[in-house]
């Protein structure tokens, strides 16, 4: 028996509504419809990274001295990864005992970022040492 969403947590609703009798042709127009059958698709959002830049900003005072922003603690390297990345690492890595190059395939298929490839000091393999994962199988 197939999964069936009820229609509270439904995200949309498709109509498909006849436009004309099929037995003489006229319009149905403004004629009231009722329901007849229902069918589900149920499918996951599409998965995208999201990408945040920080910009630090300098500022320049009428005494002719520059004052420069501070990026924030966990804005460390130029590229980093955020908490959500870090819970994905490790629950791919933790709980279903992915191999590192594996999770990084998973991650640039997923994700569509090469950067766990490209960068390994700071990519997967940084985080596996920074952390987020209690172990780093074979």
């Amino acid at each position: 028996m197939a999964l069936r969403v009820d229609d509270d947590n439904t995200d949309s609703v498709l109509r498909y509504k006849p436009t004309s009798c099929r037995g003489c042709g006229s319009s149905s127009r403004g004629v009231t419809g009722t329901i007849t059958a229902k069918r589900q698709v149920v499918d996951v959002p599409p998965i995208r990274a999201e990408t945040v830049e920080h910009r630090r900003i300098e500022k320049l005072c009428r005494c002719d001295i520059g004052t420069t922003g501070v990026f924030p603690a966990d804005v460390k390297y130029a590229v980093s990864y955020g908490p959500r990345l870090h819970a994905v690492c490790a629950y791919l890595i933790n709980v279903h005992y992915l191999h590192a190059a594996r999770t990084a395939a998973v991650f640039n298929d997923l994700f569509l970022n090469p950067v766990f490839h490209i960068a390994p000091k700071r990519g997967l393999a940084g985080m596996l040492n920074g952390g987020c994962c209690s172990h780093s199988p074979g």
